[in-house]
């Protein structure tokens, strides 16, 4: 993603732009990967790299949720919920070896409907 393409995405925190930036990035790079040709070992391993990514974020941005008294925290956890769970699902189901498309696209639209709505909000809310 160039930093053109990303500038409709940050929010005005370094750290949390900067996640963004990254979860973004490797969203794209596993999309990359799926479309040429599909290694399972090189997806299983992307796809890791983005559920850690995925997770450091969203455990930054609880903590700071709950540091800065933030009091609406049910739709990151229901949007974390739901990303975390079909990333597991995906690995699980690749250690018996059935192959699928790992769901980037449907995961993708989850992430940015999660910084354009929830992540603005807050911080927004944040920079008060």
């Amino acid at each position: 993603m160039t930093d053109a393409d990303f500038e409709k995405y940050k929010l005005g925190s370094p750290n949390i732009d900067r996640q963004h930036r990254e979860l973004l990035d490797s969203a794209q790079t596993l999309l990359e990967l799926y479309k040429s040709v599909y290694d399972k070992a090189i997806m299983v391993e992307g796809v890791q790299k983005f559920k850690k990514l995925v997770e450091d974020h969203f455990d930054y941005e609880e903590a700071l949720m709950i540091s800065s008294e933030y009091c609406i925290r049910e739709v990151t956890d229901y949007d974390t919920h739901i990303i975390v769970s079909e990333i597991n699902g995906f690995l699980l189901r690749q250690k018996v070896e059935f192959n699928e498309e790992f769901p980037i696209k449907y995961l993708s639209k989850i992430l940015v409907q999660h910084i354009l709505g929830c992540d603005i909000r807050f911080v927004t809310w944040l920079n008060r």
